[in-house]
């Protein structure tokens, strides 16, 4: 439904799902730890790895940001999902990504 919703209500909007997704890849790329690459988020849907050595363990930090109302997906054992969509603008994106690096701090 969201799909259809989007394709046929919210057309404009998409170009800045997507854009938000690749400024949220590229911040993630500068986390330590986090590993993604941005030249390959082609819509507003961005998988990225985490290396639970050098970060935590995948479950535990999807826990630490739900403590801050932000939700991922986790996909296997170091595998997260994030989407934008019409609620996330720019700045969520900003606050999103400073949270991200004082979880990974903590």
């Amino acid at each position: 439904a969201a799909g259809i919703l989007s394709l046929t209500q919210m057309v404009d909007r998409l170009e800045e799902d997507h854009a938000n997704a690749r400024l949220f890849a590229e911040g993630i790329a500068g986390l330590n730890g986090l590993m993604v690459n941005p030249d390959d988020i082609r819509t507003n849907i961005v998988f990225f790895d985490i290396d639970p050595v050098k970060v935590m363990p995948a479950d535990r930090f999807v826990r630490e940001l739900e403590k801050s109302g932000i939700r991922l997906i986790q996909l296997g054992s170091c595998r997260l999902r994030a989407v934008t969509h019409r609620m996330v603008e720019r700045a969520d994106i900003e606050k999103v990504l400073t949270i991200m690096k004082k979880v990974i701090a903590s």
